[in-house]
């Protein structure tokens, strides 16, 4: 037997409390004169030995009280025979570095990458792409005691919130980033005649996309075209003319006005009713104003909603611009989310992770918790106790 948290033994100190007070009530009894007792009934010899007994009774019971409850604490577990399965998960994009070479040279246990089905690390694994690690990780939980993950930390391969896992996992994080990581895509030329280029920077910290100029020719930007439907009111129709003019000339694109072209790439109305079931593009539709941003998406992906009229003010102070900046750009899908995610180099920051430096895995044997007898043996011992002490008062 052997205890996982040996260091909470300091609390059998605490047997020294019951102890103390046991002698402090057995001190030299106070003599208080008093009247003639002949009349009173002599005591029974039987009975104060009894009393006396019970009272060393009740010291040994609650001093073993306190000793299971420190044993408890300390959590005893007895080692199984038959070998503790150990995983070491191997993140492909870290399997090169020469750390990683080192110890899977030295180790002894079972080494698989960390992508479906697991393979072993000896073979050769063709590029599994991009997994979510997450899964990954409590898919092999059910399969192996415990895990050691070596990752490359890479927060696209991680969705949602970490998972509670049912056995232990040591997460080794090895930065496998070459600094700064430029890749550019093409775009277009505007209509000013300069051409443009999507320049994707990428590190452990952080990522970031902006629109720089290209030095050869490239194929013109498409029209921007505005189709407005049904009736419109005057004053909205011109902001809305204004701002995508205005978006227009900042991306450096031609744009065009009409109305009720089915064909367009957006799509203005005042009421969901005046926009045809088959228009082509994002629709744009005035609602009343309620509480909340000025552009509200909706379960469409391509439909938004006007919170309301617009006037320059609202324009200025909520951000209309910028909003409108973030859906309209027509080749911001340029960016393909894969090709996004393949070269997005920000790491995951996980609360622990050991050095790589010094790594030993060895085998473990199983070992099963030993506390539920314990648990069984400290509820006797209390109603013993309360059953004893009952009989010494009463």
């Amino acid at each position: 037997m052997t205890f996982l948290a040996p260091y909470y033994f300091w609390g059998l100190l605490g047997l020294l409390i019951p102890l103390a007070i046991h002698l402090w009530s057995r001190r030299n009894p106070k003599v208080i004169p008093f009247g003639s007792i002949r009349f009173l009934p002599q005591s029974e010899a039987s009975r104060s030995m009894s009393l006396k007994l019970t009272e060393k009774g009740l010291l040994l019971l609650r001093m073993a009280i306190l000793a299971l409850l420190v044993l408890i604490v300390c959590y005893p577990v007895i080692k199984q025979s038959g070998q503790f399965r150990h995983w070491i998960l191997l993140d492909p994009a870290v399997s090169d570095l020469p750390a990683v070479r080192q110890l899977l040279d030295t180790t002894d246990q079972e080494v698989r990458y960390l992508a479906n089905d697991f393979p072993l690390a000896e073979n050769t694994l063709e590029d599994p792409g991009i997994q979510d690690h997450w899964q990954l990780v409590s898919e092999a939980s059910a399969l192996a005691d415990s895990l050691t993950v070596i990752d490359a930390g890479r927060i696209t391969r991680f969705t949602g919130a970490r998972p509670a896992l049912p056995v232990p996992v040591t997460w080794i994080t090895l930065d496998n980033t070459i600094g700064d990581k430029p890749w550019e895509v093409p775009l277009y030329q505007g209509k000013s005649g300069q051409s443009y280029r999507l320049s994707f920077t990428s590190s452990s910290g952080y990522t970031s996309v902006k629109k720089v100029e290209a030095p050869e020719e490239l194929p013109p930007a498409d029209t921007m075209r505005i189709s407005f439907h049904g009736v419109m009111d005057e004053s909205q129709e011109t902001y809305i003319t204004t701002a995508f003019t205005s978006l227009a000339d900042y991306l450096d694109i031609p744009v065009r006005f009409r109305e009720n072209e089915v064909q367009a790439g957006w799509h203005i109305a005042m009421s969901d009713a005046s926009v045809p079931a088959d228009v082509t593009g994002k629709v744009l539709i005035f609602v009343p104003r309620r509480p909340g941003v000025v552009l509200i998406p909706t379960e469409d992906p391509d439909r938004f909603l006007i919170n309301g009229n617009l006037d320059p003010g609202r324009i200025r102070d909520e951000q209309v611009m910028e909003s409108l900046l973030e859906i309209a750009d027509p080749y911001a899908t340029r960016l393909d989310d894969e090709l996004k995610m393949a070269n997005d180099q920000r790491s995951m920051p996980f609360d622990t992770t050991p050095q790589m430096s010094g790594v030993q895995i060895r085998g473990k044997q199983a070992r099963e918790a030993v506390t539920w007898p314990l648990w069984i043996a400290l509820f006797v011992l209390i109603f013993t106790e309360r059953v004893l002490a009952y009989r010494k008062y009463a």
